[in-house]
């Protein structure tokens, strides 16, 4: 879905909502924090309960608390670009995180963007078992975040255009099952009632929606351009200019 002869690889607006985290104005460290919650409840929760074993209530409970606790403490905020990527500075947080909380009885605290997430679809795409390299699950399951970022972008651009048949047609191109054939653009057309050229073009326009979309959610988990080129060839197989 994403190609890396894309003409405009960067997002236009070069958002990071990483170097907002130290912003002097409390709503845009606000909206900042709600960002990261969303985008990592994923693979924080996926790490949880393939990496540390935990039972799906505790890997929410304790998914809940951390990002709560990284809103009442900050520590989100002490991310040095020059270390790490943010990336993996969050995974250490969250494993001492797990530490501190396994030595309390702390953790049963809501809040920190769990109403964005859908724990059922999470469990039904988690693997058998975490492998043994704990950074590759993470970096799995973020971009799996992103692509359903992307996907959910495409579906409220259709829906806010009153264009339902865009979001049908993607999702019957590149949201088929694994190893299900796509079908062609004639036998969508004949399918939808409508011209090849209107399937060609209305295709078109929902993968760029999806592209922006996810190069946008990337650009804004990353400190600097470096970093957002690092993450883009590591997650998306993109290697952007």
């Amino acid at each position: 879905m994403l190609h890396p002869d894309d003409r405009h690889p960067f997002p236009p607006t070069r958002h990071s909502a990483i170097a907002d985290l130290g912003a002097a104005a409390p709503d845009a460290r606000d909206r900042a924090r709600d960002l990261l919650a969303e985008a990592y409840w994923r693979p924080v929760y996926a790490h949880l309960r393939l990496r540390w074993r935990r039972d799906p209530d505790d890997a929410a409970d304790l998914a809940q608390s951390f990002f709560l606790s990284a809103l009442e403490k900050d520590f989100l905020a002490g991310y040095d670009p020059a270390r790490s990527r943010f990336r993996s500075f969050l995974r250490l947080c969250l494993d001492r995180h797990v530490q501190r909380a396994d030595q309390s009885a702390g953790r049963l605290k809501r809040g920190g963007g769990a109403e964005h997430v859908d724990l059922d679809a999470i469990e039904a795409g988690l693997p058998a078992d975490a492998g043994d390299d704990p950074e590759a699950l993470f970096a799995r399951e973020t971009l799996r975040a992103l692509m359903a970022h992307g996907v959910a972008a495409v579906r409220a651009r259709a829906d806010a255009a009153d264009r339902p048949l865009d979001y049908r047609l993607f999702a019957r191109v590149e949201l088929a099952p694994g190893g299900s054939p796509r079908p062609s653009y004639r036998e969508l057309a004949e399918a939808e009632g409508v011209t090849e050229i209107t399937v060609t073009n209305r295709l078109a326009a929902a993968r760029r929606v999806f592209r922006e979309a996810v190069l946008e959610r990337l650009r804004a988990l990353t400190a600097s351009d470096a970093e957002f080129r690092e993450e883009a060839r590591e997650l998306l197989g993109l290697e952007l200019p």
